[in-house]
């Protein structure tokens, strides 16, 4: 049997100990970042307004688009579902009825637009940002305008209000320059023009929100007020500036 045994040999010098580590907390995530919403829509609940909710499932957009009234059931509304691509989804139409607490879905309707929510897994989007009339903005490889168009006055019919125009929304693709050095508006092919003409734009209004890099939502509104009940127009389309079309 063989021990071994060590002698003379001091302890092992231990390593001089600096300031304590510095405690660094868990980030919090702020509340403009925490998780969206699910849309749901519950007993008694307002219908929807412009571009409501994202799919978790598909990435569709649903939107509430058409001509309504803004206090009474007068109009039509429905919901459409946009996204980019060929197999197109009928649009929801959406019936509402005046109450106490103002105008909110009928009972079949709210039933339906819940189902799809829930069936698509629809979140709440987020704030969108506005383009301005008569100006342009760059965003997503796309170019994207809003514009009035002036009226020409009609024979035997009383002049519109001063302010009154045709609202035109186009979308170009960004293009580069031709030396390479940076972008510019394609100015010589709109993949997308639509005008408001059928009626007086007296409140208009374009909202954008950049979905993916090559992916923009556009959203048009127009409030009417003709001395009648005030109404509004609303449109959506989706953009995809790779595949240079909108739906």
């Amino acid at each position: 049997m063989f021990v071994l045994a060590l002698a003379g040999c001091a302890p092992a010098a231990r390593p001089a100990e600096g300031p304590p580590a510095l405690y660094v907390p868990p980030l919090r995530t702020p509340a403009s970042q925490t998780t969206p919403l699910p849309v749901r829509f519950a007993e008694g609940a307002a219908p929807p307004s412009g571009c409501f909710g994202v799919s978790r499932r598909t990435g569709a957009i649903a939107c509430l688009v058409g001509q309504y009234a803004l206090a009474s059931a007068a109009g039509e509304r429905r919901v459409t579902v946009l996204a980019n691509s060929d197999q197109a989804v009928p649009d929801l139409p959406v019936r509402v009825r005046t109450s106490p607490h103002g105008v909110e879905l009928e009972p079949a309707s709210r039933r339906a637009l819940d189902a799809l929510m829930l069936e698509g897994d629809f979140v709440a989007l987020g704030t969108p940002d506005v383009v301005p009339v008569e100006s342009t903005r760059a965003l997503g490889g796309l170019v994207v305008e809003l514009r009035r168009v002036g009226l020409t006055p009609e024979d035997g019919l009383p002049p519109r209000p001063a302010r009154a125009s045709d609202l035109r929304v186009v979308v170009r693709v960004d293009a580069p320059d031709a030396d390479g050095s940076g972008r510019e508006a394609d100015t010589t092919t709109a993949i997308f023009e639509n005008t408001l003409s059928s009626v007086t734009c007296t409140a208009p209004s374009l909202t954008v929100r950049v979905l993916e890099p090559t992916v923009v939502l556009l959203e048009r509104e127009c409030r009417l007020d003709e001395g009648g009940e005030p109404e509004v127009v609303a449109g959506a389309w989706l953009c995809n500036s790779e595949h240079a079309r909108c739906d």
